[in-house]
C-alpha cells in the first residue's frame, strides 16, 4: 500500500520533536550523572537488539504469543504511569487460564518474606513498604505499582522480588541480572504449572541480557521454555512509525516470534515522565487508545483534564465567563504546525514564535484562537495555561508592537496571574525565590564551564536580582525607571527569562496572602478583568502588588525552575 508523502509542516515538527527527546535525554543524563562505560555498553546492546526490521501488529496477534509463553518478560519505564498500566493490561491478558507468578525489580529478593506476610495479609501495606524500606531502594511512585500488587492479590498470583544490590562496582548490572535470572530460573522449575511474568527495566529485558541469562541456566538443568520479550515505547520504533504516517493506527509492532514492541506513548510523554517525578510534580492522564484502557480515568483526554482546571480556576474566583473556547495539542499531536498554518491562518512570522516556543519544550497559550500547547503532561504546566485562558477570556490579549517596558511589565503580571492559578489547583507548587537566585549563582561561579543554557539562566537571576533591588529602592523612595535600562535591555531570551521568573515571585506571594486572608479574592477576580489599557497601567500593577507583598518570601526550587 503506498502511503502519502508527509506535508513539509509535519516533517518539520517530527524533526522538531526528535531534537527535543535527544536535548530531554541528555538533561536526564547530566542529572544522573557520567555513564559509565558498563552502563553505555549495556545501552548499546538495549538499541542493538531493537534495531531490526519489524512489522505492525496489533493486541490480537501479542494476545496469542502471550498465551503460549511459559515466561514472559515485559520492560517497564519507571516514572511512565502507562507503562506499569499497559504491564498490567497484559497480565489481564493472560490471567485465568494458567496460574501466574508475578516477578517484579520493585522488591529486592533479600526482601521476600516481607513480601509473602504482605500478599498473606499479615502485614498492612504501610509496614510492607516501611519493612521493604520502598523510597530508598525504589522511590518511584507507589501509586503507579499498587495495581500490580492488588491485581496478584485478586488472582491468587504468586509475586517474587528479583532486585538486589550485588557488592561491587564492576559489572553491578550484570550481576544484578544474575541474581535476578538464579530467582526466575528457580520459580520456573519449582512452580512448572505457573505461567511467570516479569516486569523489568526495560534495558534489562534486552535478549541479551536477563532473557540470555535465564535461558542458559534452564539450559544447565535441562529445562526449556517458551519465552516472549515485550518492549514499551522504544523511541526508534515510533519515529520510522512516525515517518510512515502510522503513529496515530499502530501501537503493536513485532520484531520476531518471540519479541514485541507495545506503543502506548510517544517519546516525549515517556522522557518527559522523569522531569515531571524529578520535580515532584503531578502527570496528566495520558492519551490512552480504547483498546489499551483499563477503567474510567483512562477516557479522559487532554481537553477535558484542562476543562477541569479552568472550571476550577474560575470557580475559586467567581468567574463566570464561557470558557470552553479553547484548542489543546501536546506534543503527541504531529500535525499541530499544519493546524495552525491552515487552520488558523497564522503566517510565517507568526508559526516561528510558536515554533520557538516549543523548540525550548515549554506549554505556550497563544492568545489568537486560544490555543494551548502542552509541551509535556506536567499539571502545573496545564494549570497554568488555563489560568493564561481564563485571564484572556476576561480581559483580552494586549497586540503589539508594545515598548519595552510596557512588555516586559505587561509580561510579569501576565505571568503571576498565570502562575497564582496554577497555585490554585496544586497549592504545594513553588517556585525560585530570590534567596534561590542568589543561591544558584554562589553555585555557578564555582564551575570553569558553562553550557548555553546555564549561561542563560545566569543573565536571567542576575537581572532578577537586578530588579528586585531597584524595588526596594523605590520602596524607600528612589527614581525607579532609569535604573532598570539594563533589564529592558537584555537579549529576548534573558529578558522574557526575568519577566517570567519575577511574575512567579508575585503570583506566589500573591496567593499566599489570598490564603492568609490579607488580600481579597475579589481583588484578585479584578486582576484577572484587567485589561492594562492606560499607559504605564502594567508598571503601576506590579510595582504596587511588589509593595503590598514585600515582606512575603516564597521557597526555592533546583535551578530547571528559573
Amino acid at each position: 500500500m503506498t502511503r502519502p508523502a508527509l506535508s513539509a509542516a509535519r516533517r518539520e515538527f517530527i524533526d522538531l520533536q526528535r531534537d527535543l527527546a535527544r536535548r530531554i535525554k541528555a538533561e536526564i543524563q547530566d542529572s544522573i550523572g557520567k555513564t559509565g562505560a558498563e552502563l553505555e555498553r549495556y545501552q548499546r546492546e538495549y538499541h542493538r537488539g531493537l534495531a531490526r526490521s519489524w512489522t505492525p501488529s496489533d493486541l490480537d496477534a501479542l494476545r496469542a504469543a502471550l498465551r503460549g509463553a511459559d515466561v514472559i518478560y515485559c520492560g517497564d519505564y519507571h516514572t511512565l504511569p502507562q507503562a506499569q498500566k499497559t504491564a498490567l493490561r497484559l497480565l489481564e491478558e493472560v490471567s485465568g487460564r494458567r496460574p501466574v507468578t508475578l516477578a517484579l525489580e520493585v522488591v529486592y529478593d533479600r526482601d521476600q518474606g516481607a513480601l509473602d506476610r504482605y500478599m498473606a495479609g499479615e502485614l498492612p501495606e504501610a509496614d510492607f513498604l516501611a519493612a521493604i524500606d520502598y523510597e530508598r531502594t525504589w522511590g518511584f511512585p507507589w501509586v503507579q505499582y499498587r495495581p500490580l500488587f492488588e491485581w496478584a492479590l485478586r488472582e491468587g498470583a504468586r509475586v517474587v522480588g528479583i532486585n538486589s544490590d550485588p557488592a561491587g562496582k564492576r559489572g553491578h548490572l550484570k550481576r544484578r541480572d544474575r541474581v535476578a535470572a538464579e530467582v526466575l530460573a528457580r520459580e520456573v522449575i519449582e512452580r512448572p504449572e505457573r505461567r511467570l511474568f516479569v516486569l523489568d527495566g526495560d534495558l534489562h529485558v534486552a535478549r541479551e541480557h536477563l532473557p540470555a541469562l535465564v535461558r542458559a541456566s534452564l539450559r544447565r538443568r535441562r529445562r526449556a521454555g517458551r519465552f516472549v520479550v515485550v518492549f514499551q515505547n522504544s523511541e526508534a520504533i515510533y519515529w520510522e512509525l512516525a515517518e510512515q504516517g502510522l503513529e496515530q493506527t499502530v501501537d503493536v509492532v513485532r520484531l520476531d516470534e518471540e519479541t514485541w514492541c507495545v506503543l502506548s506513548a510517544t517519546p516525549m510523554v515517556k522522557l518527559g515522565s522523569y522531569l515531571i517525578w524529578q520535580e515532584n510534580d503531578e502527570e496528566l492522564h495520558p492519551r490512552v487508545r480504547e483498546a489499551w484502557r483499563r477503567d474510567p480515568e483512562d477516557r479522559y483526554d487532554y481537553p477535558d483534564q484542562f476543562h477541569g482546571f479552568v472550571r476550577a480556576i474560575a470557580a475559586f474566583l467567581d468567574i463566570r465567563e464561557t470558557l470552553d473556547t479553547f484548542t489543546v495539542f501536546t506534543a503527541e499531536d504531529l500535525e499541530f504546525l499544519d493546524w495552525l498554518r491552515h487552520q488558523r491562518g497564522f503566517s510565517e512570522r507568526e508559526v516561528a514564535d510558536v515554533k520557538a516556543q516549543v523548540e525550548r519544550a515549554e506549554s505556550y497559550f497563544i492568545p489568537r484562537g486560544h490555543v494551548v500547547y502542552l509541551g509535556n503532561l506536567s499539571v502545573n504546566h496545564a494549570a497554568e495555561e488555563a489560568a493564561h485562558y481564563v485571564n484572556t477570556v476576561c480581559a483580552g490579549h494586549k497586540e503589539g508592537p508594545l515598548s519595552r517596558q510596557v512588555d516586559f511589565y505587561y509580561r510579569a503580571m501576565k505571568e503571576a496571574l498565570g502562575y497564582f492559578g496554577s497555585k490554585v489547583i496544586n497549592h504545594k507548587r513553588a517556585c525560585t525565590s530570590v534567596a534561590g537566585f542568589e543561591g544558584f549563582l554562589r553555585e555557578v561561579a564555582r564551575r570553569r564551564h558553562r553550557d548555553s543554557q546555564e549561561a542563560l539562566m545566569v543573565r536571567v537571576a542576575r537581572a532578577v536580582l537586578r530588579h528586585k533591588a531597584m524595588e526596594a529602592a523605590v520602596l524607600a523612595g528612589a527614581p525607579a525607571r532609569r535604573s532598570l535600562r539594563s533589564v529592558y535591555e537584555l537579549d529576548p531570551g534573558a529578558y522574557g527569562g526575568a519577566a517570567h521568573a519575577l511574575g512567579y515571585i508575585l503570583g506566589d506571594a500573591l496567593y499566599a496572602a489570598v490564603m492568609d486572608g490579607s488580600v481579597e479574592r475579589e481583588e484578585v477576580r479584578r486582576l484577572y478583568y484587567e485589561p492594562f489599557e492606560a499607559e504605564g497601567s502594567e508598571f503601576v500593577a506590579y510595582m504596587d502588588w511588589a509593595r503590598r507583598l514585600a515582606s512575603r518570601s516564597t521557597r526555592t526550587l533546583p535551578r530547571r525552575s528559573v
